[in-house]
C-alpha cells in the first residue's frame, strides 16, 4: 500500500515538474529578451532570478527521481542474479 501511494507519488510529481517547466523556459526566454532591450531593468532582473532558481528546483527533484529509479533497477537486476 506504501509504495503504492510513493509511485502514485512519484508519477504525479514528475507529470507536474514537467507541466511547469515548459511554461518556465518560455517566461525565462522572455526575461532574456526584455533584459536585451531593457538593460538594467529591476524588475526583469528579478523575474530572471525566479525563473532560475524555480528551474533548479526543478533540475533536482528530477534528478533525485531518477537517482531512485536507478536505485529500484539496480536491487532488481541484483535480485534477479541472486535467484
Amino acid at each position: 500500500m506504501e509504495s503504492e501511494s510513493l509511485v502514485y507519488i512519484g508519477q504525479h510529481t514528475s507529470e507536474i515538474v514537467h507541466n511547469l517547466k515548459g511554461p518556465l523556459t518560455i517566461i525565462k526566454l522572455c526575461s532574456k529578451l526584455l533584459k536585451k532591450k531593457l538593460k538594467e531593468d529591476k524588475d526583469i532582473l528579478e523575474i530572471d532570478k525566479a525563473t532560475d532558481k524555480i528551474l533548479d528546483i526543478i533540475k533536482n527533484i528530477l534528478s533525485s527521481q531518477q537517482k531512485q529509479s536507478i536505485k529500484k533497477h539496480k536491487s532488481f537486476l541484483i535480485s534477479n542474479l541472486i535467484e
